[in-house]
């Protein structure tokens, strides 16, 4: 896992963990889909060095973590949908964004909290998209069952204007690789790259 991995990664959990929880409507939940409709719309993306629109049916390598955990690191863009107070990555008019990931039958792997932190999105190369990465886990102890397995992943969005949005992709899960150190220290540091077994 690169730097900025690593970096994109901490900030997503940090402001998972820090996200504001006020609720809209007034006193309402904190997903608030029975007082939406639907608007708008959400791409479902990937984010390596960038943003990366996911297709369906393509490979899709589970990566790992920099704690020994297993994800994928997903991104959205919208389009006619209020992105939010780019001043305020926290803000609370910023779009609620939710993650899920499934087996092929529908069965829930790993869901995203069920009050989403609001994250903002910003008009990046002519796209409205997520500042953030956000990651997605595979439960570890289980993770070597998805390996070669195709699984789908959703995203759902609500802005502050109650419009809902989603889009799902189904990706064929690669088995993940891990860097193990061989030997040297700095610029001479060698590893060796290994598909990574059942845990």
């Amino acid at each position: 896992m690169s730097c900025r991995h690593v970096f994109v990664l901490a900030a997503a959990v940090a402001l998972t963990a820090c996200g504001s929880t006020e609720a809209a409507p007034d006193a309402g939940p904190c997903w608030p889909e029975e007082f939406s409709s639907p608007g708008g719309q959400v791409q479902l993306g990937h984010v390596s060095s960038e943003f990366t629109r996911l297709t369906e049916g393509q490979d899709l390598q589970i990566e790992t973590g920099p704690q020994g955990g297993f994800h994928y690191l997903l991104s959205a863009r919208i389009t006619d949908m209020d992105p939010g107070d780019p001043n305020d990555s926290l803000a609370a008019r910023n779009p609620r964004t939710r993650f899920t990931l499934f087996e092929e039958d529908g069965t829930v792997i790993s869901e995203g909290q069920n009050c989403p932190t609001r994250l903002v999105y910003l008009e990046e190369n002519g796209h409205t998209q997520l500042k953030f990465g956000l990651p997605i886990i595979f439960p570890t102890s289980r993770v070597h069952e998805y390996y070669e397995t195709t699984v789908r992943i959703q995203v759902e969005v609500i802005d502050s204007d109650g419009k809902y949005a989603s889009d799902g992709i189904s990706v064929f899960a690669r088995t993940p690789q891990i860097l193990v150190p061989d030997a040297g220290i700095g610029a001479d540091a060698t590893t060796t790259v290994l598909d990574a077994g059942p845990l």
